[in-house]
């Protein structure tokens, strides 16, 4: 499990939600979106499902690809 961290809780499902609405919203395909991530579809399903949370690194490049800031991942507005 070299591309997630397992999961903490609260944080967790926090970054879930945050996740999984942002992916939603801008429309982008789950398959796509691990290709680009190189990732496997399972870890990301495990990340939009609150399961485990992505290494920093991964957390970077998803919000890279979503176009938001590395905070707006962790914090919920």
């Amino acid at each position: 499990m070299k591309n997630e961290i397992y999961k903490r809780g609260k944080d967790a499902d926090n970054m879930r939600l945050i996740i999984d609405e942002l992916i939603k919203e801008k429309g982008i395909k789950h398959e796509f979106l691990a290709n680009k991530l190189n990732v496997s579809a399972r870890t990301l399903y495990k990340w939009r499902k609150g399961e485990t949370i992505p290494r920093l690194d991964k957390a970077v490049e998803l919000a890279k690809i979503l176009n938001v800031e590395i905070t707006e991942l962790y914090i919920e507005e």
